[in-house]
């Protein structure tokens, strides 16, 4: 799941894009400097920033509509990068997450142990990551998505690990 740049929103995407880290508290851009009210490398800004203009985003959407950058062709000289990122797609993919809140809604207790189940491996995961090399904890983010302790309260409306596991 990824905000809509063009419409607002939550959409669901069929691929993989990568899109620049947003601050911890905002879907403001971690390069956005709000003193100067001006990105802080806007000189070397990515061609995805580049083409958004807020008036007229045609640019922004062929963009869209082109191949992008994906983890694979980032990673894939580094095979225990890239385990990790295929074992944490499998166990805590968007589907899968999905299922479980389905699930949950509908009653389902152990949806909602699955749940805070997966939200400690994902953090459990993040830890091991951190501990074998510190420069891959930097970019965390990058390699398995926003921690799913804050994804799922911000993309599917459940406020605490608390509400996960009792309805």
């Amino acid at each position: 799941m990824v905000r809509d740049n063009i419409n607002g929103g939550l959409i669901s995407l069929s691929r993989e894009i990568i899109k620049i880290k947003s601050r911890a508290d905002s879907d403001t851009c971690v390069l956005f400097n709000s003193e100067d009210t001006a990105c802080a490398i806007y000189e070397d800004r990515p061609v995805q920033c580049r083409a958004m203009k807020c008036w007229d985003t045609s640019e922004i959407v062929r963009l869209y509509r082109q191949d992008q950058l994906s983890r694979t062709e980032l990673f894939s000289e580094i095979p225990w990068v890239m385990e990790l990122i295929g074992s944490h797609e499998t166990r805590c993919g968007c589907e899968k997450i999905r299922e479980l809140i389905a699930g949950r809604e509908s009653g389902d207790s152990s949806a909602g142990e699955a749940l805070s189940a997966l939200i400690a491996f994902d953090s459990s995961l993040r830890e091991v990551v951190r501990e074998k090399d510190a420069r891959a904890g930097q970019i965390l983010d990058l390699l398995f998505g926003r921690p799913l302790c804050k994804t799922i309260p911000h993309q599917f409306g459940i406020s605490s690990q608390a509400t996960i596991k009792k309805r």
